[in-house]
Formats: structure tokens, C-alpha cells, sequence
């Protein structure tokens, strides 16, 4: 694996601007995908981005006419939560 630039910004903000600085970018979620990709010959990541932190990806919400689950939910959260 080549070496890359890594940050976990705690906000939106901070990862959308670490997404527009120089060079690629690969977001980490889960990282099971990432890495694997990462590891085939000639793959490379200039910066990966850790979205864990970022708590407003996370939950499960319902409105009138909509249910939100956000990017980071769990499949734990989805299946013991009430909605």
C-alpha cells in the first residue's frame, strides 16, 4: 500500500475542504472497501478522509412525509431503532 495523507475532520466544513485540497481524495466510512482497494497494485489515495467523527452522518430521523438515515447510521441503529 502506498503511503497517503490522512484526517478525520469533525464537521461537514472541514471535510469539504479537505475534499477540495490538492490532489485525489478517498472518504473512509466503514473502511472495509478502502482498504482493499487500496492494497491492489498501482491504487493510491493522495489524502483519505475519515468521515467517523462527523456526527450529523449518523441517525435516523422521520418527518411527515420523509425518514432521513444517515450515511454513518449502523445497521445495529437501523434494526433496534423504533421508526
Amino acid at each position: 500500500m502506498k503511503p497517503f495523507d490522512y484526517c478525520e475532520p469533525a464537521t461537514l466544513e472541514e471535510a469539504v475542504a479537505a475534499l477540495a485540497g490538492p490532489g485525489p481524495s478517498r472518504l473512509l466510512a466503514g473502511g472495509t472497501d478502502l482498504l482493499v482497494r487500496l492494497r491492489r497494485p498501482g491504487a493510491s489515495a493522495g489524502r483519505v478522509i475519515n468521515l467517523k467523527r462527523i456526527g450529523s452522518l449518523r441517525g435516523i430521523a422521520e418527518g411527515p412525509a420523509y425518514t432521513s438515515i444517515g450515511a454513518l447510521t449502523t445497521l445495529d441503529e437501523l434494526a433496534r431503532s423504533e421508526i
